[in-house]
């Protein structure tokens, strides 16, 4: 409400030896466009790519990042997520957000209620038994998962991609 903003995104990082890979990114900004601080990596886990990264606001006081990272749930990619304070302090470390990892899952999207709750979409190759489906997992306003992932997509032959979320009133 006071103009400031965060913005996210996906960097190119030399890893040293001929290594590079690719970490998510954040910087806050005032609302008169001024860097309010340096960049900081979002994810713990620098090893692969991670990538894609869909970002919220959650309640008055947070956000969440979301992302995909490569071969981390010991599978194709997976998608993690981040809580931050509005001043761009951790508030927990990363987590995974999908409980099913065959495969890939890639296309994060999130969205905060004003309550601090909120929920991440994505797109789970496989999982739905076809190319792929759209499943959505939520959050308590403290980080706790609400129940289990969920599909969103009734239909399940052929692919489901590129989800988009938004909380509601």
């Amino acid at each position: 409400s006071d103009g400031r903003f965060i913005v996210a995104w996906r960097g190119v990082v030399d890893r040293g030896g001929g290594v590079t890979d690719t970490d998510v990114f954040l910087r806050r900004f005032k609302a008169d466009g001024t860097a309010d601080g340096s960049e900081v990596v979002v994810s713990q886990t620098t090893a692969n790519d991670q990538s894609y990264p869909s970002i919220s606001l959650v309640g008055s006081d947070s956000f969440v990042i979301a992302w995909q990272s490569a071969a981390q749930d010991g599978s194709g990619s997976g998608i993690y997520a981040r809580r931050f304070a509005l001043d761009g302090t951790p508030l927990a470390g990363e987590f995974r957000v999908n409980t099913y990892t065959p495969g890939d899952q890639g296309d994060p999207v999130v969205s905060g209620t004003s309550d601090g709750r909120f929920a991440i979409a994505w797109r789970s190759d496989l999982q739905d038994l076809d190319a792929g489906g759209i499943y959505v997992q939520r959050y308590l306003s403290g980080g706790a998962a609400s129940k289990a992932e969920f599909r969103a997509n009734t239909y399940t032959a052929n692919e489901q991609a590129q989800p988009s979320i938004a909380a509601t009133a």
